[in-house]
């Protein structure tokens, strides 16, 4: 579909493309590599966790410290 394609639709009819380019997205994300960096990461944060499970926020308290920095 070229761009004067997408121009000429309505604002319905591009709401509805987008919306379909979004969920086509989603079903290719889990495609997506992930590089060695944010695997460490996030097998960093998984450690941290196992170790110290207690010093989990709520979302609430989250939400509360967050707030207290602005």
């Amino acid at each position: 579909m070229s761009t004067t394609e997408i121009e000429s639709l309505g604002l319905m009819e591009k709401i509805h493309l987008v919306e379909e380019l979004w969920d086509m997205i989603a079903e290719e994300a889990g495609m997506l590599p992930v590089d060695d960096a944010t695997k460490a990461e996030l097998a960093r944060r998984m450690e941290s966790f196992r170790r110290n499970p207690d010093k989990l926020l709520t979302r609430e308290e989250l939400k509360n410290n967050l707030a207290r920095r602005e």
